[in-house]
């Protein structure tokens, strides 16, 4: 019987109680701290893949958790509001990482082919930086949104179009010059519109061109315009001046938006009409002096006015001679190279654009980290300043710049900024990203809108 006091006896309920030896029990220690020691090392073992399969499945099970996300799930359309509220960066990400949430914006991708209220919806989320790429991968492979002529509110129309200038989908063009024309009767309407194809386009070439297109389709169905084709000519003209292009020969898609407003019968301001496209052709033809001598810009010309095709091989002679003086040896290879400068400037403009987001960055990793740390900090912000150099070079050579600094107050111009919430024209607000411009003076044309938030 085990005596009060000793090792293997313990007191229970007023009574003692043997134990089990001490031996077993420290047996039992031993044994619970070699498996622990196991999993430790199993652990250690797991490969990158099973880490990160191991993230995966926690952000998974914090984007289960995320407010908003249910619904989502459930109705895209009616449970996007509480996802677009968030702005916890560890709700975000664990959302963007949720196949329930790519499946569901495939899902409104596809809605909107028809329905404007999916499609408003997705640009909610397009507009927003963080889901841009999400976006994007969910659009490309859908196909186009419904008309605008389905939207039956005008701010729809409006939003649309800003994530369609932020997406760029290869039915974009043919979308906003739809909204163009539509457009027309209202001032500020047909500048906002006209904005964002010539941002889309690149130019006034593509605009040119997608909107002689959308004019000759409205026709097609019946559509009247009441004379409002000198207003587009006009909005085109003030957007689009100061615009380059890359030399080109092409001058098809000025001469394809000549024809279709020609071709219009029922406009009884033909004259007024003619008069504003001779303006937009020498728009054109002072812009870039190879598109004036070309014969198919030459004949639409002539429907015009008779006299026109003689200024125009004019102009385009001496334009030619000046560029033979500013650029002696000029040849193919060169306008092949221009051609493609021309392509890369929405990727280099973007570049411009976010280098502050780099450095700003670096500059955070080196105030939380010390000795050798900090040190190799500091030289990978000497090895990324080494590269960004070549961007600024780069930029300089196209015209690209920044109009503005991060952080700097400016006036509220919806032409030249994007914020998240609607925004008055003149209100003051502080920059978060620049906006970003080629050109100076009357040739300055705007890249892409710098983000602002209100101040």
């Amino acid at each position: 019987m085990p005596v009060a006091g000793s090792e293997n006896a313990r007191l229970v309920n007023g009574r003692f109680r043997a134990d089990r030896p001490v031996g077993d029990h420290l047996h039992k220690v031993a044994a619970r701290a070699t498996s622990t020691k196991s999993s430790t090392e199993r652990t250690s073992r797991m490969s990158s893949s099973d880490r990160a399969k191991d993230t995966q499945r926690t952000a998974a099970s914090s984007a289960r958790e995320t407010p908003g996300l249910k619904s989502f799930r459930a109705d895209p359309v009616k449970g996007a509001r509480s996802l677009l509220q968030l702005s916890r960066p560890d709700r975000l990400q664990a959302v963007l990482a949720d196949r329930d949430f790519r499946a569901g914006l495939e899902r409104l991708a596809l809605d909107a082919r028809t329905s404007p209220k999916a499609a408003a919806v997705l640009s909610k989320f397009a507009t927003r930086s963080t889901f841009l790429d999400a976006v994007t991968a969910a659009v490309s492979t859908a196909g186009a949104w419904a008309p605008p002529s389905a939207f039956p509110e005008t701010p729809d129309r409006q939003l649309v179009s800003d994530a369609l200038e932020r997406v760029r989908p290869d039915w974009a063009l043919s979308w906003l010059a739809e909204a163009l024309v539509l457009a027309a009767p209202d001032a500020e309407l047909r500048h906002y519109f006209a904005m964002r194809l010539l941002l889309v386009a690149g130019g006034l070439a593509g605009a040119a061109d997608a909107l002689a297109r959308s004019l000759v389709t409205f026709a097609y169905d019946g559509g009247r315009f009441d004379g409002n084709h000198v207003a587009l000519i006009h909005e085109l003209r003030g957007c689009a001046r100061g615009a380059t292009a890359p030399p080109s020969a092409d001058g098809a898609p000025v001469a394809a938006l000549i024809y279709a407003m020609l071709s219009d019968q029922t406009v009884d301001n033909i004259v007024e009409i003619k008069s504003a496209l001779a303006s937009l052709l020498r728009d054109v033809g002072q812009a870039d002096r190879s598109v004036a001598p070309d014969e198919v810009v030459l004949v639409a010309a002539g429907q015009l006015d008779p006299d026109l095709p003689e200024e125009l091989r004019d102009r385009g002679s001496k334009g030619g001679l000046d560029a033979a003086k500013t650029l002696p040896g000029a040849d193919q290879a060169e306008f092949v190279r221009a051609a493609a400068w021309m392509d890369a400037d929405g990727a280099l403009a973007r570049a411009v654009q976010d280098m502050g987001v780099l450095a700003r960055a670096f500059e955070q990793l080196e105030t939380v980290v010390e000795d050798e740390a900090a040190d190799r900090a500091r030289r990978a912000r000497g090895a990324s300043n080494l590269v960004l150099q070549w961007v600024r070079q780069a930029a300089r050579e196209r015209s690209i710049m920044a109009l503005n600094q991060t952080g700097e107050h400016v006036a509220f111009d919806p032409l030249l900024h994007w914020m998240e919430d609607e925004g008055v024209a003149g209100d003051q607000v502080r920059v978060i990203k620049p906006t970003i411009v080629r050109g100076t003076g009357s040739n300055q044309i705007v890249l892409i809108r710098g983000e602002v938030e209100p101040a």
